[in-house]
């Protein structure tokens, strides 16, 4: 009975020391050793797999110009990109909860100016009269668009932003 009972309290010391040991380290480890965040980005087939992720709709354009759509990515509960690509550029527009800046675009640009676009206020930034990125709010939701690899005139920038929903 004893050699019992010592059986039982050893097998529930070792999985209560597992269990406090257990990493629930969000990041990962490079190959050089150090730590990486995980990759929050989800995969998504369809725009309606991205939606059941999100939690919310996004309307976006099957391809902008010579863009077509290349990978849809939704993170959970909170955003939706939609990466377009054209050779080795690529074109990203995303929709997010909230009145953030989500672009991702932390440069610097020599030209930042607000613009009406229907009943939207969009800030576009560039240079030279190209756009680079551009955000907005509408609603409950933060929109951007980063077109760093292949810059847009305003006017282009403006017909793409009518689309974006």
């Amino acid at each position: 009975m004893k050699k019992r009972i010592m059986m039982i309290l050893c097998t529930l010391t070792v999985c209560v020391f597992t269990a406090c040991g257990a990493n629930n380290d969000i990041s990962k480890q490079s190959e050089d050793g150090k730590n990486e965040i995980a990759n929050p980005f989800i995969q998504c087939d369809t725009m309606e797999d991205a939606t059941k992720v999100a939690g919310f709709e996004m309307e976006v354009p099957d391809a902008i110009g010579e863009y077509s759509k290349y990978q849809i990515e939704a993170i959970d509960k909170d955003l939706i990109q939609v990466i377009y690509q054209k050779g080795e550029t690529s074109l990203l527009v995303r929709k997010a909860v909230g009145s953030e800046d989500i672009s991702g675009d932390y440069n610097d640009y020599s030209e930042t100016n607000t613009v009406t676009v229907g009943n939207l206020e969009v800030m576009m930034k560039g240079e030279k009269g190209i756009v680079s990125v551009a955000t907005w709010t509408d609603q409950d939701y933060s929109f951007a668009i980063d077109a760093q690899d292949s810059p847009m005139s305003s006017e282009e920038v403006s017909t793409l932003i009518e689309s974006v929903h």
